[in-house]
C-alpha cells in the first residue's frame, strides 16, 4: 500500500465517521483494510440497512451486520 494510499483512505474515513456521528451513531475503532476501510459502530439504537453475517474466531461463532457507505465498510454486533 502507498502512502498516497493510506492518505485517500484515511480521508474516507474521517468523512465517513463525520457523517455517522452527525447522525447520532458511535464510533468504537477504524481500520485502513486492504481493499476498503472498516468502520465499527456500536448497535444503532434504530433499523439500520444491511447484510447480517455469521462469523467464528477462535472457536466462537458471532452475529454481526455490515453495510457500505462512502467506500467504508460499516460493521456492528448483532
Amino acid at each position: 500500500m502507498t502512502k498516497g494510499n493510506i492518505i485517500n483512505r484515511a480521508g474516507l474515513i474521517n468523512n465517513v465517521v463525520r457523517r455517522l456521528n452527525k447522525h447520532g451513531l458511535e464510533v468504537r475503532s477504524t481500520r485502513i483494510g486492504n481493499i476498503r476501510p472498516v468502520i465499527e459502530i456500536e448497535r444503532p439504537q434504530s433499523f439500520c440497512p444491511g447484510f447480517q453475517i455469521t462469523c467464528k474466531s477462535n472457536g466462537i461463532i458471532q452475529q454481526m451486520h455490515v453495510a457500505k457507505l462512502g467506500g467504508c465498510l460499516i460493521t456492528w454486533r448483532a
